[in-house]
C-alpha cells in the first residue's frame, strides 16, 4: 500500500495562508485569494482530467514504462520555524495519484485499488494498493 500525501499544494510549502497580509507580495496576495477557487473540485478536475486522459493514451499506445510525473516543491523551513508546522508544509514533491498508478501499472504491477480505467481516471487522495508481479 502506498499512501503519501498526494497533490501537495505549492502555497502550503510557501506558507501563504499563515503569513500576515502585510508580509505578502502582490503576487502572493493574489495567490492567497485564488486558493478557494484552485481547491474547488471542478477547477481541479478541469486541469487534471485532460492530463490524465493524455497519460492513459500514452500508456496504452507506447507500451513502455511510464515515468513518475511530479512537481518539485521547496519547503520554506524558515517560515515553518516562524509560523509553526501545518500539514504538508514540509512536502518536497507534488505527486498526482494517477501518475503513481500508471508508474506501477506500466511496470507490470497489479493495481488492486484501481483496477479499471474509470477508477484510475477518478483516483483522488486514497491509498494505492499494488501487488508486485511474480
Amino acid at each position: 500500500m502506498i499512501a503519501p500525501a498526494w497533490n501537495c499544494r505549492s502555497w502550503t510549502v510557501k506558507k501563504i495562508e499563515q503569513q500576515p497580509w502585510s508580509e505578502l507580495s502582490c503576487f502572493q496576495k493574489v495567490e492567497r485569494l485564488s486558493i478557494p477557487l484552485r481547491e474547488h473540485i471542478v477547477y481541479r478536475a478541469f486541469f487534471a482530467l485532460p492530463k490524465r486522459l493524455w497519460h492513459e493514451f500514452l500508456f496504452h499506445f507506447r507500451h513502455s514504462e511510464i515515468r513518475l510525473q511530479f512537481n518539485a516543491l521547496k519547503p520554506r523551513w524558515d517560515l515553518i520555524e516562524k509560523y509553526g508546522h501545518v500539514s504538508d508544509d514540509d512536502a518536497v514533491a507534488d505527486i498526482d495519484s494517477h501518475s503513481a498508478i500508471l508508474f506501477f501499472k506500466s511496470r507490470g504491477y497489479v493495481l488492486e485499488s484501481h483496477p479499471t480505467f474509470i477508477r484510475r481516471l477518478l483516483a483522488r487522495h486514497e491509498p494505492v494498493m499494488v501487488q508486485k508481479p511474480l
